[in-house]
């Protein structure tokens, strides 16, 4: 099940509404910006999940395409702690850019809502920035189209 956030005096189907498969769900994220948040974050293309999956899901531990996405879904719903950094880029795609201090998982979500990827960082890449925060504030600042 899918629950969407609707802002206070939001119009249309109500929190808890079930969006069964995965092309409503990325299209559900595609509108983000016509007043809802869906609460996964889905890759935008079979393709796409597939090369990240065959590039990172050995990192995590992951078995399958479906268990890496659900993964990273998680990774980039989850709420922010004071170990997460977020930030939102102001320019080029609008990239939603993450970073969990202790396991150093990043992820990218495009469009705010369609995952990019999810990966771990080196750990001299996120010192050589000042550590979690500036990488983070680093990597918003690039200009990505």
């Amino acid at each position: 099940m899918v629950k969407i956030t609707w802002p206070e005096g939001g119009i249309g189907e109500p929190t808890g509404y079930r969006i069964a498969s995965k092309y409503y769900r990325h299209h559900l994220g595609m509108m983000a910006g016509r007043g809802y948040i869906g609460s996964t974050v889905p890759f935008a293309t079979a393709f796409e999940l597939s090369s990240h999956f065959v590039k990172h899901g050995h990192k995590f531990g992951a078995a399958t395409e479906q268990e890496y996405e659900r993964m990273a879904d998680e990774f980039m719903a989850r709420p922010l702690n004071a170990d997460l950094y977020e930030c939102v880029s102001s320019h080029g795609r609008r990239d939603r850019i993450r970073l969990e201090g202790t396991t150093r998982y990043f992820g990218v979500a495009y469009k705010v809502n369609t995952i990019s990827t999810f990966h771990p960082r080196d750990a001299h890449a996120i010192a050589s920035k000042g550590g979690p925060l500036g990488f983070v504030l680093f990597k918003c600042a690039e200009v990505r189209n």
